[in-house]
């Protein structure tokens, strides 16, 4: 078996839009991922990875996907309850760069709200990604053909390792499916099933990459 951990550098979970209103509508489905998704965050809080999170937020008049999908205070926008961690920091949907250079020294999960499917419409995501020392990005969650389509584009795009949980995902477009994984692989992404990746121990040690905060673990390189 591969090691995932084995030529990578600092290692971030990237939870995306794990919401209720972005699970399977069949009962079969909708249980098989929100088994999967308990599987990655277990291991995540096993191994003391940092986490970051990205949630949809849209509004009663948005017209997306032609429904309104994961708007704000509804059922449906809220998180699945396990993908939240204990030790959190949430922004809401807005435009800023503010975003202190010691945020995750703070908390083990920062959780950015957007409008957009894009994640690097939304302002301190993107800085986090440009200005913070995460190379190696671990990729799961909801909307596979729309925002984690975007997130592994635009995290490749910037030079970022990718690995993405691909039976970890949810579809919003069934149709697209097998096109997107296709073009995410053949930009670089790597691969991985929850069964493989949750299997490996990442070559953590107890040094952080942050000055201050020495109980976050970071894959070796």
């Amino acid at each position: 078996m591969a090691k995932l951990f084995k030529k990578t550098g600092p290692t971030v979970l990237l939870d995306v839009d794990t919401q209720l209103d972005m699970l399977p509508t069949l009962a079969a489905e909708r249980e098989n991922t929100l088994l999967r998704w308990r599987r990655v965050m277990a291991w995540a809080r096993k191994y003391r990875l940092p986490v970051v999170s990205l949630s949809l937020a849209g509004r009663e008049d948005d017209n997306v996907l032609q429904q309104s999908l994961c708007v704000e205070n509804t059922k449906g926008h809220d998180k699945v309850r396990y993908t939240i961690l204990a030790d959190h920091f949430h922004y809401n949907a807005e435009h800023c760069l503010d975003l202190p250079d010691d945020i995750m020294d703070k908390y083990r999960q920062v959780i950015f709200e957007r409008r957009e499917f894009d994640p690097f419409q939304c302002d301190r995501f993107e800085r986090l990604v440009n200005n913070f020392p995460f190379d190696h990005y671990i990729v799961f969650g909801g909307a596979f053909e729309a925002s984690i389509k975007l997130a592994c584009l635009g995290l490749l795009a910037r030079h970022k390792k990718v690995s993405l949980v691909y039976d970890a995902v949810s579809s919003i477009y069934n149709a697209e499916y097998d096109y997107v994984l296709k073009k995410i692989e053949a930009k670089g992404a790597r691969l991985e099933k929850v069964a493989t990746l949750t299997d490996q121990k990442p070559n953590n040690r107890k040094t952080s990459i942050f000055s201050r905060d020495k109980n976050i673990y970071i894959p070796s390189v």
